[in-house]
């Protein structure tokens, strides 16, 4: 015969309905969750297919509310691109500015005087070298005001 550690009781209720409506609740989060990076996961798949396709020169813009969400969605990418993109900058800027104490002047100033331009005057050589960085695709036109 199997001895059991002391307070540990077998029960019987484990199929009691009490029992099945308190486990019911956490597979219901687990299936909200799994359905959200399904989601997720979706939309990533049809930002890349967007962004891999060719480029598109006209734009019929809808003005149907059933395109917000769309539109806003695309916008969300791109602050969300733009935002990593200028960390991953500002890190590794700040790094080698930190580090090198040779060029730290240096950088400080071109920053400084980089500064001063308005960013408007940035946009077409930005948009520029981001077509010709990723020719043929959607990416680039997408990455020009990413970068600026």
């Amino acid at each position: 015969m199997i001895q059991l550690p002391a307070g540990f009781h077998l029960r019987r209720d484990t199929l009691a309905r009490s029992v099945v409506v308190r486990r019911s609740w956490p597979v219901f989060l687990d299936l909200c969750v799994a359905g959200l990076l399904l989601a997720c996961f979706y939309a990533v798949v049809q930002i890349a297919r967007y962004w891999n396709s060719t480029p598109r020169t006209d734009f019929a813009i809808s003005l149907s509310p059933h395109a917000l969400p769309m539109y806003a969605f695309f916008s969300i990418v791109r602050i969300g691109f733009a935002y990593l993109l200028s960390l991953a900058f500002a890190l590794t800027y700040g790094y080698i500015a930190a580090y090198t104490p040779r060029l730290e002047g240096l950088m400080l100033a071109c920053l400084d005087i980089l500064q001063s331009i308005p960013v408007l005057s940035f946009l077409p050589g930005v948009m520029l070298a981001m077509v010709a960085l990723v020719p043929g695709h959607q990416l680039g036109i997408e990455m020009g005001p990413m970068a600026c």
